[in-house]
């Protein structure tokens, strides 16, 4: 696990440090967003780790599902996490139930695949 839970084991792409770095990045960008809402929605646009049905519902532009999932710190939070999924997520990651659902699949996919080669 990396710095914050932001992870970086058997991230081929980004060493420990570069990791550091950007999580430190990110913190400080969004500073009205909890640290564990930022650091599974940056595993989720990593790696495809679930990040839990309030997360889901909003990167799946489900509003009613998002607020009804959300806690009292959450609801308030919702603009500021879509500012964060549309200026730092990649586009193929959130949109639609669909689209999530299909992200998931290719993440799951890539790991398997990276196992299989390992």
């Amino acid at each position: 696990m990396g710095v914050y839970g932001f992870v970086h084991s058997g991230d081929r792409q980004n060493s420990g440090e570069e990791i550091e770095v950007e999580a430190k990045q990110i913190i400080n960008a969004y500073p009205n967003i909890p640290t564990n809402l930022l650091v599974a929605l940056y595993n989720w646009g990593k790696f495809g780790y679930d990040c839990g049905g309030f997360l889901t519902a909003v990167l799946g532009n489900d509003l009613v599902g998002a607020v009804s999932r959300a806690d009292h710190i959450s609801i308030k939070l919702i603009p500021d996490i879509v500012k964060y999924i549309y200026n730092e997520l990649p586009t193929g990651c959130w949109g639609s139930p669909e689209t999530v659902k299909r992200w998931a699949e290719r993440k799951r996919r890539e790991m398997e695949d990276d196992r299989a080669e390992g």
